[in-house]
């Protein structure tokens, strides 16, 4: 059998290519592991100035009020929401019950009647993260990885912005760095196209916990130069709640609905 040999021409002329391409390679990882490293230094730091690990992952249930809703959160396993008024702003009390262990979301009216009960979509882990996660940063063990940590100047302030991926979903952390208390979660619908922006403002301690007071909201990718509207939000952390939310007909369709009953 005959052997066949590459001139040693074309096999220099390879190497002159590839090797480059390699080094290149093996530089950008590093770079990149380097980037990881720093996002991962500064989310410790944001979060000990929350409250610590293990503060945070003490915390099994969590209820938010707003002016227009209150908001139950048991993660994994559900969500229960009260609204006051329906998406078009109009009066409209209704009750909206999220089962994460079998991925259905059910909507009953102000008498307590079920108006329909439907399939969630694909990417609801992370659509449901989104909420808890702005607001606690970590919870019972469920974080996001942080990617990247950049820098920007607003006038005379530098902040640092902290992108991080919760599974599918990007949400970038804004803060400052003298202060780090986040001040914007920037929430990424699909890949890098901003889809709205929440601020924070005016933090006290819950349960030695720092979670904000005031609120603010836009549409960040469509209009980026709109103004936050700040509304008032106060928390309850490891709250006792009904133990038959889920299956109790009808709900108790109020802002104490999810409140544990005699």
């Amino acid at each position: 059998m005959r052997t066949f040999h590459f001139p040693r021409i074309i096999v220099l002329a390879a190497l002159v290519i590839l090797l480059p391409l390699f080094v290149q390679a093996q530089a950008t990882s590093a770079a990149t592991e380097a980037e990881r490293r720093t996002a991962e230094s500064a989310w410790e730091a944001l979060i000990r100035a929350k409250g610590g690990h293990a503060r945070l992952n003490s915390v099994t249930s969590i209820v938010w009020d707003k002016p227009w809703e209150t908001r139950l959160f048991v993660p994994p396993d559900f969500e229960w929401e009260f609204s006051k008024r329906d998406v078009f702003g109009h009066p409209d009390a209704w009750v909206t019950l999220n089962d994460f262990t079998i991925q259905i979301q059910t909507n009953f009216d102000s008498s307590g009647k079920e108006k329909d009960r439907v399939a969630m979509g694909h990417n609801w882990e992370a659509e449901y993260q989104d909420d808890y996660v702005m607001y606690m940063l970590e919870m019972k063990g469920d974080k996001p990885e942080p990617v990247r940590l950049t820098s920007e100047i607003h006038g005379k302030t530098r902040i640092e912005v902290l992108r991080t991926n919760v599974r599918s979903y990007r949400i970038d952390f804004v803060y400052e760095p003298e202060e780090l208390l986040v001040r914007e979660a920037r929430l990424y619908f699909k890949g890098d196209d901003l889809g709205m922006t929440y601020s924070f403002a005016d933090y006290v301690d819950v349960d030695g916990i720092k979670m904000p007071t005031r609120e603010g909201f836009k549409l960040g990718g469509k209009y980026p130069d709109k103004k936050f509207i700040f509304n008032p939000i106060s928390f309850q952390l490891n709250v006792e709640y009904d133990p038959d939310l889920l299956t109790r007909r009808p709900p108790d369709v109020s802002a104490n609905g999810w409140k544990r009953k005699n």
